[in-house]
């Protein structure tokens, strides 16, 4: 079985993170695991409605443009269905993958800018066989895509590097990928652009892209552990405040600075979460939460129809 993830928020551990912070701009560093496993109700401490009653309302919400400034915070869930596995699942998880595909003892290292500038070919292995197929955009996709349609969507702040959410033809400036994308390639010492179609090809040779300018190696416009976030998510936490609604789809907010985000939105904005579990550390926010438990990708089919 080909792996299929990488692209999904190349920095995604379900637990909880701790950073280093270097300058202004967090670098992904460290991962500190908290093994604490909260219910639903300890998290949340109000009384879950019924499933098709949230979604109903919410979806006439929708219709009646009730909202007009939707900020979404999407992660590797919304891709699932795709085909993209996210990373920590025991069999199927991408991390389980490689350690079995590639004799990798620790999986995570091959994500480490450290460890690719010393050895990066079990990097573009990854690389290869996941661009060896198409992935196509999922109904949660399709979702937010209709909310832009409806001319609904302030913005979309994804961990995602797949790229699924601008294949539905949302505006790139709606889009904040806060853990980079595969668009472009760079150099790892002097920052020089390289086609990405170059860095690809080389990939399927399992050959390094050697940067033109300065001859050190080259990598994807993707975040790895120990490298400095986009600018554009430092902006994106600027908008978020203007929302006068968010989901959440898809991440379990256990990666930061993104985990941050949720912080940013206003106390009287009311936060949906669409999620097979509730995100942890969000109790604090408790009042303004509906939470819609279930599969992302059949929940977002529903509103779809519903607002259709």
């Amino acid at each position: 079985m080909h792996l299929k993830t990488l692209f999904k928020s190349l920095i995604t551990p379900s637990k909880q993170i701790t950073l280093r912070i270097s300058n202004v701009q967090p670098v992904i560093n460290s991962i500190k695991f908290d093994q604490t496993n909260h219910s639903i109700h300890n998290s949340i401490s109000h009384e879950v409605q019924d499933r098709s009653q949230i979604i109903e309302n919410f979806a006439e919400k929708l219709l009646a443009k009730k909202y007009k400034q939707i900020a979404f915070l999407t992660g590797a869930g919304i891709s699932v269905s795709a085909g993209i596995p996210d990373f920590r699942s025991p069999e199927t998880g991408l991390y389980a993958q490689i350690k079995k595909e590639y004799d990798i003892s620790d999986p995570q290292k091959i994500f480490s800018i450290r460890y690719y500038q010393d050895n990066p070919l079990p990097f573009m292995q990854v690389i290869r066989d996941f661009f060896s197929r198409e992935y196509h955009p999922t109904y949660a996709h399709k979702l937010i895509h209709q909310i832009y349609k409806r001319k609904q969507l302030l913005i979309n702040i994804t961990q995602n590097i797949d790229g699924l959410e601008l294949k539905t033809g949302i505006n790139p400036s709606k889009v904040v990928q806060a853990h980079g994308h595969m668009r472009k390639a760079h150099c790892v010492n002097c920052n020089h652009i390289v086609n990405i179609e170059t860095y690809l090809q080389n990939c399927k040779q399992l050959k390094k892209t050697q940067c033109p300018i300065c001859n050190n190696l080259v990598k994807p416009k993707i975040v790895f552990f120990g490298e400095f976030l986009p600018n554009e998510f430092y902006q994106s936490r600027d908008i978020l405040p203007n929302s006068d609604c968010v989901v959440v789809m898809g991440t379990s907010l256990g990666v930061f600075p993104f985990a941050n985000l949720i912080n940013e939105v206003g106390t009287s904005v009311p936060i949906y979460i669409i999620n097979n579990k509730l995100p942890k550390n969000i109790s604090h926010l408790k009042n303004q939460i509906e939470f819609i438990q279930g599969d992302i990708n059949e929940i977002s089919k529903q509103i779809i129809d519903y607002i259709n």
